[in-house]
């Protein structure tokens, strides 16, 4: 229908539908997160495998409780097992490093090297001499760089 001044309202509207039905659709709009997502793909690749490698970590921390001794001389022969306690008895010489895991040593003779205790404790006789260093590792960052630089020394020469 036409107006007096030669306007059709119709023809008007019918041109407006045609127009914008042309025009590309506008995408929908995604929220900060997903969005993040597709703008660094490989930063958010990054941080999934960061956060599966913790996850394993501290499910692999917990997961063992059974008693796990290494000695890196061959003085083990000497060493008394009572339950989870590991006993250096009085005048044994062990000569390298002792490692005690989920469990308790208990040093009355001497060791001739470093002495590991990872989620446990350990304790020294009067008798007891040890010639290295001492290091308890009770948390799961200790052992996490425990297990990273036992790993590299056994690598490299």
């Amino acid at each position: 229908m036409r107006s007096e001044s030669g306007y059709d309202a119709a023809a008007a509207q019918n041109l407006q539908e045609r127009i914008l039905g042309q025009l590309p659709k506008q995408k929908k709009k995604r929220n900060g997160i997903v969005r993040y997502i597709y703008r660094h793909p490989f930063l958010s690749a990054a941080v999934v495998f960061i956060l599966v490698m913790i996850s394993g970590l501290f499910a692999s921390w917990s997961e063992n409780s059974e008693l796990i001794v290494a000695v890196s001389g061959l003085d083990s022969q000497q060493l008394v097992f009572e339950g989870n306690k590991v006993i250096v008895p009085e005048g044994a010489h062990i000569g390298g490093n002792l490692t005690v895991e989920n469990g308790i040593i208990e040093v009355r003779g001497e060791v001739d090297g470093n002495i590991t205790v990872i989620d446990g404790s350990m304790m020294l006789a009067s008798t007891g001499k040890i010639a290295g260093n001492i290091r308890q590792i009770d948390q799961a960052l200790d052992w996490f760089w425990y297990k990273i630089t036992s790993t590299l020394s056994g690598i490299t020469p």
